[in-house]
């Protein structure tokens, strides 16, 4: 048996001064601790010795001080990329109001346009109503015209119908009077021309023996009779 950890009974020998000294711990409970830390006692060692820490380098250094003035730096960035947006937005905003206005005029322009068009299609209307109603005009004065013409050629018609019933009225009245008469082209029977002391009701020339021709055709008046010398 071992005596680690045994203690005398109370007053056996000297009293102990002070506060109680603490328990010793086992010799198997120390070796548990002390062996661990032996043993990364002599891992360190051997770690320096085999590889030991390089010396900081330059670039390390220089990779520091990069970072420290990027983060010094980041404040003005970020500054400067609200002053480079506040920019844009500005352009931008300027840009949408010249669009705007753009969009505006074009608008005017074609409400202008609209109206022009308008005006023109009015004044065209406008235009063919008097062309419709000119047109509407001249027809019936042609018509008119025409209607006049037609009535002025039937009254010549019946002048001339008139005249030449008179014509036969005559021819038939002097064949009544004497047989002294002939047919012409159209047929009809004329007295042959007549020695009188005036005009005979009827004669259309007076031939150059002073007879009187009746004839109702310029050709052939008065032949044989010396030709004609007045016409009535």
């Amino acid at each position: 048996m071992t005596n680690d950890g045994w203690q005398p009974p109370p007053g056996w020998g000297p009293e102990p001064s002070g506060p109680p000294a603490a328990p010793r711990k086992p010799v198997y409970r120390r070796k548990r601790v002390l062996l661990p830390a032996s043993v990364l006692a002599l891992l360190f060692v051997a770690g320096a010795l085999g590889d030991p820490q390089p010396p900081t380098s330059v670039s390390t250094v220089a990779v520091v001080e990069r970072q420290s003035a990027e983060q010094a730096a980041g404040p003005a960035r970020a500054a400067q990329a609200a002053e480079t947006a506040a920019r844009e937005a500005a352009a931008a905003a300027q840009q949408a109001a010249a669009d705007r206005a753009a969009a505006e005029k074009a608008l005017e322009e074609a409400a202008d346009e609209r109206a022009a068009a308008e005006r023109a299609a009015a004044k065209a209307a406008a235009a063919k109503a008097a062309a419709k109603k000119a047109a509407a005009v001249r027809a019936a004065a042609a018509k008119q015209q025409a209607a006049a013409a037609r009535s002025a050629a039937l009254a010549r018609k019946a002048v001339a119908a008139a005249a030449k019933a008179e014509q036969r009225r005559q021819a038939a009245s002097s064949a009544a009077a004497g047989p002294d008469t002939y047919t012409n082209v159209d047929g009809d029977q004329i007295q042959r021309p007549t020695r009188a002391a005036s005009r005979p009701s009827g004669s259309s020339a007076q031939c150059r023996d002073r007879t009187y021709s009746f004839s109702t055709h310029r050709s052939g008046t008065c032949s044989g009779h010396g030709g004609v010398a007045t016409w009535y």
